[in-house]
């Protein structure tokens, strides 16, 4: 089954004077597509099945309990906002301008979050592959897992816990990093900071550094293997909890901020959760 409702412009009535809300009512499990201009706001929930299509201007789409194959939502510098999790084969997240986007929780095969200069606040991502962008806004992410892509321009980076394969690259912005159980971890700035929390169950790992300043605290538990320089920076290779490896998979880290610091220090999991 198959229903469209349209609405042309009618701009040489002004009446009525106050904004107007449509609520439509469809099957739980129904997909739709909808298409606003201007300043409208969408508000969408309570469905699955899909695929679900937004098209958007400047006004805020509004999401809860979304679930099915597919999501796109394309805005040109509106808002995104989802207070739940958005549960999906392939999602697609895509605002212009400063429009920002948030969401509590991302779970499914292939998600894609992408904004021009706005923030990106992810409360965790439990996807199969995850692809993350923002040209200068802060990119703010909580649990992650999975095979995690991170990039910015000019924006800061934080991750809360990154479990799985994380690559986060960034041009001139920080990279805050804390690493549970991870696998192979990537991350560059060329003109920022990298700090690197290991939390007190880490595994082991071999690890590359490369920066002109590199701190590691002294309750991190190292064996550095080799020390060099090069033109104005510094690079440092070794094992992170050398005495934790029990099988014969390989995990690294490697961090490059040829231009600021790299600092590895270590954290409990109590620590970590930021209680006041």
């Amino acid at each position: 089954m198959y229903n469209q409702v349209t609405c042309s412009d009618q701009r040489e009535f002004h009446y009525p004077s106050r904004d107007v809300g449509l609520h439509f009512q469809v099957p739980a499990n129904f997909g739709v597509k909808i298409k606003v201009r201007d300043n409208a706001n969408v508000d969408i929930r309570d469905l699955e099945g899909g695929p679900f299509g937004i098209i958007m201007d400047q006004g805020t789409c509004r999401m809860k309990n979304l679930r099915g194959s597919r999501l796109e939502v394309d805005t040109n510098g509106g808002t995104i906002e989802c207070e739940s999790q958005l549960l999906f084969e392939f999602g697609n997240l895509d605002t212009k301008k400063k429009g920002k986007i948030s969401v509590k929780k991302l779970q499914g095969k292939e998600f894609c979050v992408e904004t021009e200069n706005g923030g990106i606040n992810v409360g965790a991502s439990y996807v199969l592959k995850a692809q993350m962008s923002s040209e200068s806004g802060h990119i703010k992410l909580g649990n992650i897992d999975g095979v995690t892509e991170v990039s910015g321009k000019d924006g800061d980076i934080s991750i809360g816990s990154a479990s799985g394969i994380l690559k986060a690259v960034t041009h001139t912005g920080n990279i805050d990093v804390s690493l549970s159980r991870h696998n192979n971890v990537m991350l560059e700035t060329k003109e920022g900071d990298i700090k690197i929390t290991s939390l007190e169950k880490s595994l082991y790992s071999e690890f590359q550094v490369k920066s002109k300043y590199i701190d590691i605290n002294s309750n991190v538990n190292v064996a550095i293997d080799k020390e060099d320089k090069q033109d104005n920076f510094f690079v440092i290779s070794g094992k992170l909890n050398p005495k934790d490896k029990v099988d014969e998979e390989t995990r690294t880290i490697k961090a490059e901020a040829k231009l600021g610091t790299v600092k590895i220090e270590k954290k409990d999991w109590f620590s970590s959760l930021k209680f006041n």
